[in-house]
């Protein structure tokens, strides 16, 4: 198993409480996602992907399904919280996936973030928290989409993988609540040694 460094961002960063219902949209085969629920049998957890096996377990389940059948495949308002690494390469980034499967899961052609904030809405229950990571070049788009549907972002992390270079990735932290409100921008991670 190979975790990418945007999905130890993301699970660094997330809070959680006793008998908390989480979901992990986009969750891969789910590694991480066992190893939490291992460390919180207190609360359930769900993960969501397009290569997910099918498992049932004591607070754990994965399944295999795509975000835009949200609410065929859930109930409205299930979750205390929602986390996500989506895709969001380029088609043209990097190596061609194996499989169609793959470009689907590594690729953003199909992914649209109305549909995305919009699952987000539908899972989460009222003022819960969400989330994710997305590249900071795209932070704009992503603000758009947050007002569009009445999300609150609290709080932006960026990272940092090499001196001197601009961002790559950032988390967002929000609400499942009706608003507007300025995020706080938070000490950033870096992914590199500073030179003493």
């Amino acid at each position: 198993m190979t975790l990418t460094e945007d999905t130890i961002f993301l699970y660094e960063s997330i809070r959680l409480k006793k008998h908390y219902c989480v979901i992990d949209v986009c969750c891969g085969e789910g590694e991480l996602l066992k190893e939490t629920a291992e460390k919180y049998p207190d609360s359930s957890f769900t993960g969501l992907d397009l290569s997910a096996d099918d498992i049932s377990e004591r607070n754990l389940t994965l399944m295999r399904g795509d975000l835009r059948n949200f609410n065929v495949l859930f109930q409205p308002h299930s979750f205390d919280l929602f986390i996500s690494n989506p895709p969001y390469f380029k088609a043209q980034e990097g190596l061609s996936p194996d499989s169609e499967e793959r470009q689907g899961e590594r690729f953003d052609d199909n992914f649209d973030l109305s549909v995305f904030f919009s699952a987000i809405s539908y899972l989460l229950k009222p003022a819960r928290d969400f989330f994710f990571v997305f590249p900071s070049a795209r932070l704009h788009e992503v603000m758009n989409e947050a007002d569009r549907k009445n999300m609150k972002i609290f709080q932006i992390r960026f990272r940092h993988n090499r001196p001197g270079r601009a961002s790559d990735v950032c988390l967002f932290m929000g609400k499942n609540k009706k608003g507007r409100m300025d995020p706080e921008i938070i000490f950033p991670k870096l992914n590199y040694q500073e030179d003493a």
